[in-house]
């Protein structure tokens, strides 16, 4: 099982695609990671050993270009982890479904252009935080202990929100304020005193 990347990926100055998916046992990067600079689409999907202390990614300097990162399904626990992404100025799709952190860092709101977040399975998750003003579809199905959605600003440009399953949630409150006018809001059935199917478009 690869545990670490060779090195001489890394002499592959403009390689824009690199999937690592499934690669479990996966703990180290090599130091000239970094080197990746036209890198632009990175999965590391399935990678568990990504919750290791150990493994961290290269600076948000060294991957300028990267659009679209992928670390679902990586046993990510403590969300502070995801706070040495830095600043991903180009970064525009995250993929952060299947973990379980608890919490995002406040941090996620300084990705400038990102559009898509996908939280699918964080079965944890108890709150989101403010978000970047250019966000464009949230999907957080079946998070199921998600009760607060940061409403400290209006997502003009969000176009689809997806809560299903999201059976804590408070969601005439907290999505109306949050999300500005909402178009659409399918209930389906009930458990307590909340959906079990709310997705929204605007």
């Amino acid at each position: 099982m690869l545990r670490s990347i060779p090195n001489g990926i890394c002499n592959l100055k403009s390689l824009e695609t690199l999937l690592l998916s499934d690669c479990s046992k996966l703990e180290t990067l090599p130091t000239s990671f970094a080197d990746l600079r036209n890198l632009q689409v990175l999965s590391f999907h399935g990678c568990k050993g990504l919750n290791s202390p150990d493994f961290l990614l290269p600076p948000s300097s060294a991957l300028g270009s990267l659009k679209d990162l992928n670390l679902s399904d990586c046993n990510i626990v403590d969300g502070s982890q995801l706070s040495s992404l830095g600043l991903l100025l180009s970064l525009k799709k995250l993929n952060l479904s299947g973990n379980k952190f608890a919490s995002l860092p406040s941090s996620i709101s300084q990705f400038p252009q990102l559009t898509v977040l996908k939280l699918l399975n964080c079965r944890r998750l108890g709150a989101l935080p403010e978000l970047p003003l250019s966000i464009e579809v949230i999907n957080a199905h079946n998070c199921i202990s998600l009760e607060t959605i940061s409403n400290h600003c209006h997502y003009t440009g969000l176009r689809h929100a997806i809560f299903t399953n999201c059976f804590k949630m408070e969601y005439q409150s907290n999505m109306e304020s949050s999300f500005g006018t909402v178009v659409n809001i399918h209930q389906f059935g009930s458990r307590s005193s909340y959906p079990q199917v709310c997705s929204l478009s605007i």
